[in-house]
């Protein structure tokens, strides 16, 4: 199946946060396309982003391996160094925008203990 036939689907079937779901990773993937400076990555994102190809390619791209590798060194050196009132002001955000997205319900609680 088709990326965007799952977009469709999902949509079709109602299910909370679908529109979220089919739009925040398309924003993600131009986002990212827009700041590589590989060539041959910009060109697999923009197949992706246009349906041309499927997002399962990205995986054994090692454009897009490096981009990855270099986000999550980032993000665990973020988790590691960041202060407990970052971590919950994190942990907010995400419920804030899991609730607006339909994701979660307002009784929800994310917690950040063991991050």
């Amino acid at each position: 199946m088709s990326d965007s036939t799952y977009d469709s689907q999902m949509m079709a079937a109602g299910q909370p946060g679908a529109d979220w779901f089919a739009d925040t990773p398309r924003r993600s993937l131009t986002a990212l396309r827009d700041r590589t400076d590989d060539p041959e990555l910009r060109a697999l994102l923009g197949d992706v982003i246009e349906g041309r190809r499927p997002v399962r390619d990205l995986a054994s791209s090692a454009g897009f391996g490096r981009v990855a590798e270099a986000g999550l060194t980032a993000y665990r050196h973020f988790l590691e160094t960041a202060s407990s009132q970052e971590l919950a002001a994190l942990a907010q955000e995400a419920q804030r925008q899991g609730v607006a997205a339909g994701i979660l319900s307002l009784n929800q609680n994310i917690s950040v203990e063991g991050m």
